[in-house]
């Protein structure tokens, strides 16, 4: 059997993530359902890594899924997507409603005060970019993840330690 859950954090896997994004796409379509996703990006992990070594930089990534795990509601979903990437399905949220949500995990990850001395805080931190999943702007998954990755480029462009998203009525982005 295929794992669905990430071997390090025990998280969901991309193989979960994909499962319940067809689910998610299948509700918004007949339901009407409106779905928050967020990429959420550790900020200058590589930096991380190469100061602290690989030891390191994994428990400072279950110590963030424990945190992003611990500080979601009961119905959100957190997957370890990639090596410091992860996912957060926010159901029945807005992009406003979604970037409240993502906001108080990012301020829980600064309250962990894991050191980072080649990071402008001083401490590792989060960045998330946010699009919404909803009945007027159906998307695939990969077109989904596509936008939410545009959004968190975004926060890498500005600054650090940032929430980004992207309504798709307007195109405009919001924080």
């Amino acid at each position: 059997m295929i794992p669905l859950t990430d071997a390090l954090t025990s998280l969901g896997n991309q193989r979960l993530l994909e499962k319940d994004l067809a689910v998610y796409e299948g509700q918004v379509a007949r339901y009407g359902m409106r779905s928050c996703v967020a990429l959420i990006d550790i900020d200058d992990f590589k930096k991380f890594n190469d100061r602290y070594g690989r030891e390191a930089g994994d428990k400072a990534i279950v110590a963030i899924a424990e945190r992003l795990a611990n500080r979601s509601r009961l119905g959100d979903s957190v997957y370890r997507v990639g090596g410091d990437e992860f996912i957060c399905l926010l159901p029945e949220q807005s992009l406003e409603s979604g970037a409240l949500a993502m906001d108080r995990m990012r301020r829980s990850i600064e309250e962990l005060a894991i050191p980072h001395e080649d990071s402008s805080s001083g401490f590792l931190t989060v960045s998330a970019g946010l699009t919404v999943l909803d009945a007027e702007n159906l998307k695939s998954a990969s077109e989904l993840l596509k936008d939410a990755q545009a959004a968190l480029s975004r926060t890498r462009n500005a600054n650090a330690n940032q929430i980004e998203g992207v309504d798709d009525d307007d195109s405009s982005p919001s924080r």
